[in-house]
């Protein structure tokens, strides 16, 4: 490894610890190498995708060994679901955080839409490997998938009034269908242009519900277009 690279490595994944006798707490360099494995499997399973992920590839890639890889994790699919679950953790507290300063059920999605879009530009790869539908194949990871999206379907209904002819399964739709263009466009683009999405997604959220041009008068007023303006750019 070249000086550059050990540098770009630091970036990307946090301080490595200093080589040889350092005297920092067991339990501190635990904690320091675990999340730089999480960080590592999160970057390669949304960059590569889970077939090609390897134990080797993941070690090689946080600046660990596989011995230590082997002290923290049983296996790959133990490492994979661990990276899953705090990243999904995260967006969903950060959504949750988002609805609970809200007046009503409109303004609370539209709230929960801006922070999820602030979510995936500060931390792409997180985002990415939270709305990894593709993911849903594998079975180490459908039912944590499965979980979170019954999650998201379960805060998207809440504090809102039924609908009229409802089925039990469309707050679960309406998530799945935000999801999938959620997932598309994060690999398309870059953070920046994510703040483009905020109508769509806002529109396809509030549309089985409001009807089309209720949906759209909610992604288009004012002050959630202020917040908007505000925080994501």
């Amino acid at each position: 490894m070249t000086a550059r690279d050990s540098i770009e490595q630091d970036q990307q994944f946090g301080a490595r610890l200093p080589s040889g006798r350092h005297g920092l707490p067991r339990e501190w360099v635990s904690s320091n190498q675990r999340a730089r494995l999480l960080t590592a499997t999160t970057i390669a399973l949304v960059e590569h995708g889970y077939s090609r992920l390897t134990v080797s590839g993941i070690a090689r890639s946080a600046g660990v060994s596989r011995a230590t890889f082997y002290e923290l994790f049983d296996d790959k699919d133990e490492c994979v679901l661990a990276a899953y679950r705090g990243a999904a953790a995260d967006f969903e507290h950060t959504v949750k955080a988002a609805c609970i300063p809200t007046e009503g059920w409109t303004q609370g999605v539209v709230a929960a839409t801006e922070a999820a879009l602030r979510f995936a530009c500060e931390r792409k790869h997180e985002a990415r490997l939270v709305f990894a539908v593709e993911l849903i194949c594998e079975p180490a990871l459908a039912p944590a998938l499965i979980a979170t999206q019954e999650r998201l379907a379960s805060l998207l209904s809440r504090g809102r009034h039924g609908v009229v002819g409802e089925t039990p399964r469309l707050s679960e739709a309406t998530i799945a269908g935000a999801t999938w263009v959620a997932a598309r466009r994060l690999r398309e683009c870059q953070p920046a242009e994510l703040l483009a999405l905020r109508e769509e997604l806002i529109e396809i959220l509030l549309t089985p519900y409001l009807g089309c041009e209720g949906a759209r008068i909610a992604a288009n007023s004012p002050i959630a277009g202020e917040r908007s303006l505000s925080q994501l750019e």
